[in-house]
C-alpha cells in the first residue's frame, strides 16, 4: 500500500501517535511523525502593513499555525493585514475559518483586512464560501 507523507501524518495523527492497522511496529527503519514547519508561514512589514504569507496546505494541521500569525500581525501592527495566498495550493474550512476570524477581528478594531489570491481552487473555495468580498479578495 503506497500512502503519502501527508497520509501517514494524519493517519499517525488519527491514531493517537499509534503505528495504523496494518504496519509493521517491529519495523526497526526511523519514523518520523512530521509536524507543520513554523517557517512555513512567515510575515514581514511594508511600511506600517502586515503580510502574512503562507507557504503551505492551509488545512487543520497548519491552521493554528496561521491562526498565531495573523494573532502576531493584529496585535504589533496598527494598520492594515494582508495575507498573500499566492503560494497556498490547498485550503480547507480552518484556513478559511482563519482568515475570516481575523477579518472579524480587525473590522472590530476599524483595520483593514486583505487577501492575495491567484485564480484557482483557494480563490474558488472563498468565492463558494461567500467570502470574497467580506476578505477583500485581490487576484494579484
Amino acid at each position: 500500500m503506497l500512502v503519502s507523507v501527508k497520509d501517514s501524518e494524519r493517519l499517525t495523527i488519527a491514531t493517537g501517535g499509534h503505528a495504523p492497522f496494518g504496519s509493521d511496529a517491529s519495523d526497526t527503519r526511523s519514523h518520523a511523525v512530521l509536524q507543520p514547519a513554523e517557517s512555513a508561514i512567515s510575515q514581514h512589514r511594508l511600511g506600517d502593513i502586515r503580510v502574512v504569507v503562507p507557504r503551505c496546505d492551509l488545512d487543520y494541521l497548519t491552521a493554528p499555525t496561521l491562526v498565531t500569525e495573523l494573532d502576531r500581525a493584529i496585535d504589533e501592527g496598527t494598520s492594515k493585514v494582508v495575507v498573500d495566498l499566492c503560494d497556498v495550493t490547498f485550503m480547507d474550512s480552518s484556513g478559511a475559518h482563519a482568515l475570516l476570524d481575523a477579518s472579524k477581528r480587525l473590522k472590530l478594531e476599524g483595520r483593514p483586512f486583505s487577501v492575495i489570491c491567484l485564480r484557482g481552487s483557494i480563490s474558488r473555495l472563498l468565492e463558494l464560501l461567500g467570502l470574497g468580498h467580506r476578505l477583500a479578495l485581490h487576484a494579484d
